[in-house]
């Protein structure tokens, strides 16, 4: 499933973000559906994404401090 804004990026600049992954359009089901979830989990509903960017690698609260030497990608 590709959405409107999917088709807007090419394949190549969808690889080419160094150290980015391609994450494309979805739809999934959110929320609890059994009686184990919690109260704010009810109803479950479907969700649909546009697809987005996602850093390769997981940020830690340690690295806060250093948020402001990210770069911003740009397309």
């Amino acid at each position: 499933m590709h959405s409107q804004q999917d088709s807007l990026l090419s394949s190549t600049s969808r690889s080419s973000a160094k150290g980015m992954k391609w994450i494309p359009a979805g739809t999934f089901l959110m929320g609890a559906t059994d009686n184990e979830g919690r109260t704010d989990e009810y109803p479950s509903h479907l969700v649909k994404l546009d697809g987005f960017w996602m850093d390769e690698k997981k940020l830690l609260m340690l690295n806060l401090p250093n948020l402001s030497r990210l770069q911003v990608i740009k397309q």
